[in-house]
């Protein structure tokens, strides 16, 4: 039995990989092609990038994943953090928060008020609204600007497909039953003549989450979520094409339990005392975009027309009764435009991107019987304010022989911040208003060498930028569980350099992936203590200190077991592992600048399974543990051992969770889905984060289409 030469791009991405007949470039499925890496259909076997893909079935059934950040947790050189139920921040590459970027269909879903921490924001988008999902690892800052350093996400949507039926409907219901939750939806798509159609919408009850045998229910973790998306197109001819697409999210009643008087102890963690801690959540998002292909002068052109808004609203209320509301709206206009051009022998990718973000936001203080106490026209981050975020780049893509290919990309980034609000009214510290812009140069290099048709050896040097935004310059909330942050001045860019070697190997029964790299930081902000004290919190601010290194090692690999016997031929044996560490410049509580490791760095981990596919691919099945290292406390950086609510103190214990999971095709259209993870139903938690993993869980998922 063989499968794709590009499978073992998907194999670092999933677990769950349909075996295939071998294809060229040409006939390949969805799952065998990325686009992240070089803004451009590419086999990912032949990349010199580490990249994976989710396919639509693996999106909608064959994972069982919950949400977008819990699609990543069996991809080596990724951790996913969960500070709730209701939220997940994949860490790449030992970064999370804003050194990650998401995008969707090639647009920056990230803000400049995304934090250097752990977000949520991965948890708006809707999974079963996307076609596939695409991941890169490492810098990509050339090609997609401030945020790509440690890692890149793409959710890509459904296009019409107007060689296929008319009209079709579908339907998704999915049980779970470590949260008893239900998540329902339903989809139609189709076409009349030149114009097509996708429409969908999803509803989600999240229950209480029920961990393992010895923790049991977590009370005030459940939370509701409502999704749309449609898509519309109209194709004017042959070469030309316009699509207008939108996405709608809503989160209602997110509770962030660790701070709260519910959170349930586990290992000497401690409780919160906030009475009640809750997130609102709403995310809409419009676009507009052309297509073109040959155009004259170029291959083919797409340009999008963007507009975003986004809603959070955080109701705390503290131990002494008294709640706080705080408010932050942001709203952003986009446009790119991105070419592509045969140059010479080679291919030339080119394009700008231009982003502008509008905040407001407010904060209002009540006293215990309700009456209100103060009011501010700020809140997290300043209100009135504006960012600007602007790119040029080009990346040429040059067969420089039979057996090996040069990529070589250059960009130049803009940022400007301005905010008005940035002053805390009755603060003791006076901050003044922010304006400030940066520029840089980021280039890249990346070669890969072909020597055979199951070799693949690759590698380069690609620069990281991020600008400082509105979470680094203005900010004043809560972090880390108790630490408060004020703004920061005079702040710098942040700079990465990351050399990266790799070996690939496909012969169609034996698949592996090599990847090690290193990645030198330089200028990365970091908070510091500044020795005052508000309101009982130790203040913290931020400055450029950070220099330092991070550095791992990602292996996967998986054999089909004829090689031991042709009896065997339908069963695989599949698995990943991979390592990072890291030493950064910091300022500790002293004073004292010292050199250590970043603040919740993931231990090893990795999977081991065996997977059963039936020859006609409508069915399969998986037995598998997913493992991790523990993190003794002489490990933990002064942060960890800080964040009591969170992190033991006594160290993270490491885990083994069995899982076994299986679909089948009950007929055309419609596919029955079942896991039961976490067998042995263990008490788990991903480090840093501020809930419990589930215990035993019993998932369902059924698919039909009409």
């Amino acid at each position: 039995m063989k499968y794709s030469r590009g499978a073992i791009g998907v194999l670092c991405a999933s677990l769950t990989l349909t075996a295939q007949d071998p294809k060229g470039d040409e006939g390949q499925d969805d799952a065998a092609i990325v686009v992240t890496a070089t803004r451009t259909a590419g086999n990912p076997f032949d990349l010199p990038y580490t990249t994976s893909v989710i396919s639509s079935r693996e999106l909608r059934g064959q994972l069982q994943s919950r949400t977008t950040p819990e699609l990543l947790k069996d991809m080596p050189g990724i951790s996913v953090q969960k500070t709730a139920h209701g939220q997940g921040s994949p860490k790449f590459r030992g970064q999370t928060g804003f050194h990650t970027l998401l995008l969707v269909d090639g647009i920056r879903i990230n803000d400049s008020t995304w934090r250097s921490g752990n977000v949520e924001y991965w948890n708006h988008l809707d999974i079963y609204s996307f076609d596939r999902f695409e991941v890169m690892r490492g810098p990509a800052s050339v090609l997609w600007g401030s945020d790509a350093v440690a890692g890149v996400g793409q959710a890509i949507t459904r296009e019409t497909d107007f060689d296929a039926e008319a009209v079709r409907a579908g339907s998704l219901f999915r049980y779970s039953s470590a949260e008893d939750s239900f998540v329902s939806r339903v989809e139609t798509s189709g076409h009349s003549g030149d114009f097509g159609w996708h429409v969908g919408t999803t509803y989600k009850d999240f229950g209480d989450l029920r961990a393992g045998r010895d923790v049991g229910l977590l009370p005030q973790t459940g939370y509701r979520q409502a999704d749309g998306d449609a898509k519309l197109a109209w194709r004017l001819d042959d070469r030309q094409k316009i699509s207008f697409a939108a996405q709608q999210n809503h989160l209602k009643d997110v509770p962030r339990t660790h701070s709260t008087i519910h959170g349930v102890p586990w290992r000497g963690i401690t409780a919160g005392t906030d009475l009640r801690r809750e997130h609102d959540h709403r995310r809409q998002m419009y676009w507009l975009q052309y297509q073109a292909e040959q155009g004259g002068w170029f291959d083919d052109f797409t340009g999008n027309l963007v507009y975003k808004n986004r809603y959070e609203r955080e109701d705390r209320v503290r131990s002494d009764s008294r709640r706080q509301i705080n408010v932050l709206g942001v709203e952003t206009i986009g446009l790119t435009g991105q070419f592509t051009s045969q140059w010479g022998e080679g291919r030339l990718v080119y394009g700008l991107d231009f982003y502008h973000d509008l905040i407001d936001s407010s904060y209002r203080d009540f006293n215990a019987d309700g009456s209100p106490k103060s009011t501010r026209n700020r809140g997290v981050v300043a209100g009135d304010a504006s960012y600007d975020l602007l790119g040029v780049y080009a990346q040429y893509d040059l067969p420089v022989s039979m057996n090996f290919d040069l990529l070589a990309g250059l960009r130049w980034s803009h940022a400007a911040v301005d905010a008005c609000d940035v002053d805390v009214p009755g603060d003791s510290v006076v901050f003044d208003d922010v304006k400030d812009d940066w520029s840089a140069v980021t280039g890249s290099l990346r070669g890969v060498y072909k020597p055979s048709a199951t070799w693949r050896f690759f590698g380069g040097l690609s620069q990281g930028f991020r600008a400082p935004n509105l979470a680094d310059t203005t900010r004043f909330d809560v972090a880390r569980s108790g630490e408060l942050e004020v703004p920061a001045f005079g702040l710098e860019p942040e700079h990465y350099s990351s050399f990266e070697l790799g070996a690939r190997y496909d012969d169609g029964e034996w698949a592996g992936n090599l990847t090690g790299w290193y990645t030198l930081a330089r200028d990365q902000i970091s908070r510091f203590r500044t020795g005052k004290t508000v309101g009982g919190l130790p203040e913290v601010s931020k400055s450029n200190v950070g220099d330092g290194w991070y550095a791992g090692i990602e292996l996967a690999g998986e054999v089909n077991l004829s090689v031991a016997s042709d009896h065997l031929a339908d069963i695989w044996l599949f698995g990943w592992a991979d390592y990072v560490d890291g030493r950064i410049d910091q300022i500790d509580s002293t004073g004292k600048q010292i050199e250590d490791r970043p603040k919740a760095m993931p231990p090893a981990s990795g999977t081991l399974g065996l997977r059963w596919l039936h020859p006609s691919g409508e069915s399969g099945a998986e037995l598998f543990t997913r493992m991790a290292y523990h993190i003794d406390p002489s490990r933990y950086t002064e942060a960890d051992r800080n964040n009591t609510q969170r992190v033991p103190a006594d160290g993270l214990p490491g885990y083994a969770v069995y899982g076994l999971r299986g679909w089948t095709e009950l007929r055309e259209d419609i596919v029955l889905s079942l896991a039961i993870e976490n067998l042995t139903d263990v008490d788990f938690r991903v480090m840093d984060s501020g809930v419990m993993e589930p215990g035993m869980n019993v998932i369902l998922t059924l698919q039909a289409g009409f």
